[in-house]
């Protein structure tokens, strides 16, 4: 009776390389989320006196468009935050 671990299993050199793209995935990921929330807090103000300061005609075609693309976007940061520190390891996995 022959195992078939061998036959399935990944190499090592492989499984370092995947590693290592992994972790340079997430630096970038962070990186990113990084620049989101940093350009978020910079144009706060701006958006305040251009957007929410505006007596009349606030919720013009424009300005939901600025404001959907904008908490879009810092959504789409806080879940790059998540997806790239959240941590599910299965038994199956563990050696």
């Amino acid at each position: 009776m022959a195992s078939n671990v061998n036959e399935t299993a990944i190499p090592k050199e492989e499984l370092a390389a995947m590693l290592q793209l992994s972790y340079v995935y997430s630096y970038c990921a962070v990186a990113i989320a990084a620049l989101i929330f940093f350009d978020y807090a910079a144009t706060v103000p701006q958006e305040a006196i251009l957007v929410w300061s505006k007596p009349t005609n606030k919720f013009s075609f424009p300005s939901i468009l600025f404001l959907l693309n904008r908490y879009l976007l810092l959504v789409m940061g806080i879940s790059l935050i998540l997806i790239t520190f959240w941590w599910d390891t299965s038994l199956e996995y563990v050696v």
